[in-house]
């Protein structure tokens, strides 16, 4: 993922958190049978060691994707119930990145701010507090 720098996070609780109240990404893997993303709910489980976490999901069994994580231990899986598998991914790096307006001259933020909090719902609110 291409990161300009007026878009970078490089604060790593921040980082964890937004994964936690969001909770719902793109599970991307690339293999000898090509490239695939899938929308999947995850859920963040950062222990007690100083890793950066790992990401737990699950999907459904008759999604072949679970078939392509060929790292998880077959004793493991094959003990999950048996409407859905689960995936795990231990975070290696976390790269955050935030796309608010940082590089739009201060009218222009203050115009994306003014429409963001007169639209409906908390996201649109949540979207203006990010915006400086």
């Amino acid at each position: 993922m291409y990161v300009p720098d007026h878009f970078k996070i490089d604060d790593t609780s921040m980082l964890q958190q937004y994964i936690r109240e969001y909770g719902f990404g793109l599970l991307i893997f690339a293999d000898d049978s090509g490239i695939e993303a899938h929308h999947v709910p995850f859920l963040l489980d950062c222990g007690e060691d100083e890793s950066l976490g790992t990401l737990q999901c699950h999907v459904a069994r008759k999604n072949e994707v679970w078939q392509r994580m060929d790292d998880a231990p077959s004793d493991y899986t094959g003990s999950l119930v048996q409407a859905i598998v689960g995936i795990e991914i231990t975070i290696g790096v976390l790269t955050g990145k935030l796309k608010a307006s940082q590089n739009q001259p201060e009218r222009n933020r203050a115009g994306v701010k003014a429409g963001l909090e007169a639209g409906d719902g908390a996201h649109s609110l949540a979207m203006s507090r990010l915006i400086d």
